[in-house]
C-alpha cells in the first residue's frame, strides 16, 4: 500500500497600505505500507443484494421456490461478476447486467411468472436499492512503515526588507500489527472490530532562516499507538440503517531530553439513515470524544484508524464553544470534550 502527496500554495497577500507580501508553500509526503499477514476480508455487497432481490420477488408473488444457500451463493457469484465488467455506455451495462440477472434467476428455476412487475422489481433493487459497505471474514497483518515529511515556506517582505524560510522535514521507521475482524451476523446485522498498534522512531528538523540568520533545531521521537474500535451497524433493508462506532485510542511519545507523554482520545461515532416515503428522507450524524495529549502524528495503516481520522476535528465542536459554525478548519485533535451533532430532512419536489 501507499501514501504519496504534494502541495504547492503560492500567494500573494495584499493590504491597504503596505506593498504586496509574497508567501509560497509546498509539502511533500511519502507513506509507503510494506506488509505481510494471514486471512481475508470479502466483501458481502453482492451477496445481500442477491437476498434483496429475492425478497423483493418474493413480497411480489414472484418467487415460485424457497431458495437454499446454494442457490442465494450462485445468485450473488453472478452479481459480484457482472457487477465489474466495464463498459463504455452506462445504458448498455445496465441491460447487460439485468439480462444476466434474469437469466440466472430463470435458469436457477426461482421464477414461474415472468411479466411486468417481475422486471420493473428486478430493476429497482438491482439499480436503486441502497449499497451497503459490508465485509466477513479475519485478517492479522504485520509489517512497517517508513515515512517522510517535507513541509517548506517562504516569505518576501519588501517593507522591511525581509526574506525568510521555515522548513520543517520528519523521517522515521514504524513497525505495526493489526487485527481485522468483520462480521455479517445476519442479513440486518453486522459486527466489525479493528485493533492496531503502531510503534517507531522519526526525527524532526526545523530550520529557520531570516536574511543571514539561521536557526537551526533536531528533536527524536520514540511514538506508539494503540487503536481499538467496534462498529456495529443494523441494515433492516435496501433504505434504511443505522451504525455506531465506540473507539479508544492510547498514545505513548518518548521525546529526547524531556517528559515521556501519554495520551488518550475515546469516543462514539453514530450514523443513521431513514427512508420516510419516496420523497422525504432523514438523516443524522453525531460524535463524541474526549482527548488529553493524544499524539496523532503516528502514522498509522490507514485501514485502522476509525479511532481518530473517522471523526475530523473539523467537525467536531468543544463544549465550552459558543460559536454556531466553526470560522476555520481545526488540525490537530483538542483536548478535553468535543462534540458534533447534524441533523437533515431532504424532501424532493419533483
Amino acid at each position: 500500500h501507499g501514501n504519496l502527496e504534494y502541495n504547492l500554495s503560492p500567494k500573494t497577500q495584499k493590504e491597504t497600505s503596505r506593498e504586496n507580501i509574497k508567501r509560497s508553500s509546498q509539502y511533500f509526503v511519502i507513506t509507503p505500507y510494506l506488509s505481510f499477514g494471514k486471512g481475508r476480508i470479502e466483501p458481502i455487497e453482492s451477496a445481500r443484494q442477491a437476498v434483496d432481490i429475492l425478497l423483493s420477488l418474493q413480497k411480489h408473488g414472484r418467487l415460485s421456490v424457497s431458495p437454499n444457500k446454494s442457490l442465494i451463493d450462485s445468485l450473488a457469484r453472478v452479481a459480484n461478476r457482472i457487477r465489474y465488467k466495464r463498459f463504455f455506455d452506462f445504458r448498455f451495462k445496465t441491460i447487460y447486467q439485468l439480462e444476466e440477472l434474469d437469466k440466472a434467476l430463470q435458469g436457477m428455476g426461482l421464477v414461474d411468472t415472468i411479466d411486468m412487475v417481475y422486471f420493473a422489481n428486478l430493476n429497482d433493487i438491482w439499480n436503486y436499492a441502497r449499497t451497503y459497505k459490508r465485509g466477513t471474514g479475519t485478517r492479522f497483518e504485520g509489517g512497517i512503515i517508513p515515512a517522510f515529511y517535507a513541509n517548506l515556506g517562504k516569505t518576501e517582505d519588501p517593507n522591511v526588507s525581509a526574506k525568510t524560510k521555515n522548513n520543517t522535514m520528519n523521517y522515521g521507521l514504524y513497525g505495526f500489527f493489526s487485527l481485522n475482524r468483520m462480521r455479517p451476523v445476519s442479513y440486518a446485522w453486522q459486527s466489525d472490530l479493528m485493533l492496531d498498534l503502531t510503534f517507531g522512531y522519526d526525527k524532526e528538523i526545523r530550520k529557520y532562516e531570516q536574511n543571514d540568520e539561521v536557526e537551526k533545531t533536531e528533536t527524536e521521537y520514540l511514538r506508539s499507538m494503540l487503536n481499538a474500535s467496534w462498529q456495529f451497524g443494523f441494515f433492516p433493508n435496501t433504505r434504511t440503517y443505522a451504525g455506531i462506532t465506540p473507539y479508544a485510542g492510547l498514545t505513548f511519545t518518548s521525546e529526547k531530553d524531556a517528559d515521556n507523554t501519554f495520551g488518550v482520545n475515546t469516543g462514539f461515532r453514530f450514523d443513521s439513515y431513514y427512508y420516510i416515503s419516496p420523497r422525504l428522507r432523514i438523516s443524522l450524524r453525531a460524535g463524541f470524544y474526549y482527548a488529553h495529549n493524544f499524539d496523532d502524528k503516528v502514522p498509522t495503516p490507514f485501514w485502522n484508524t476509525v479511532s481518530y481520522i473517522g471523526q475530523s476535528v473539523q467537525h467536531l465542536r468543544e463544549t465550552n464553544d459558543n460559536v454556531p459554525f466553526p470560522t476555520e478548519a481545526t488540525t490537530g485533535l483538542v483536548n478535553g470534550i468535543a462534540y458534533d451533532f447534524s441533523f437533515s430532512l431532504t424532501y424532493a419536489l419533483f
